[in-house]
């Protein structure tokens, strides 16, 4: 299991993140605000990042910014094709993660709109992509 890290970006002082201005979470991070458990569908390589970080970023390592938004459920379909089709991802994901992460970063679940040529229709949380999120990995499950 990878252990909880702080928070990188504003939180560590360095300012800006690829390009956007990084933002604190919105509480701070610690034993008096707890966590909550999500899944996350993903690739291996993700899955590595995280084990090597400790935290959910949309950054490559090479500075890449990958998106507005970080996406988890509450639950992921466990084959990789259905959690595909109900949560309209791009390609299918290779690995379904159980991670503990602080409570109060993602928004309530709302329902995956058709996307990808994917009909959608699961429960997505989100996070605004510019928070580097510190988790720990309680779960991998191999699709």
């Amino acid at each position: 299991m990878a252990a909880a890290v702080p928070i990188v970006g504003t939180a560590a002082g360095t300012g800006k993140l690829a390009g956007k201005a990084a933002k604190a979470l919105p509480r701070p991070v610690g034993s008096r605000m707890g966590t909550e458990t999500v899944q996350r569908a993903m690739s291996q390589a993700e899955l590595d990042n995280i084990r090597k970080t400790g935290v959910l970023s949309r950054t490559k390592p090479d500075g890449t910014f990958l998106g507005d938004k970080h996406y988890v459920s509450d639950a992921v379909n466990s084959r990789a094709n259905r959690a595909r089709q109900r949560l309209a991802l791009p390609g299918k994901p290779e690995v379904r993660v159980t991670l503990d992460v602080p409570k109060g970063v993602f928004s309530s679940p709302t329902k995956v709109q058709p996307k990808n040529r994917m009909l959608g229709g699961g429960l997505e949380r989100t996070a605004p992509g510019n928070l580097n999120i510190p988790v720990t990995i309680r779960r991998v499950d191999k699709f």
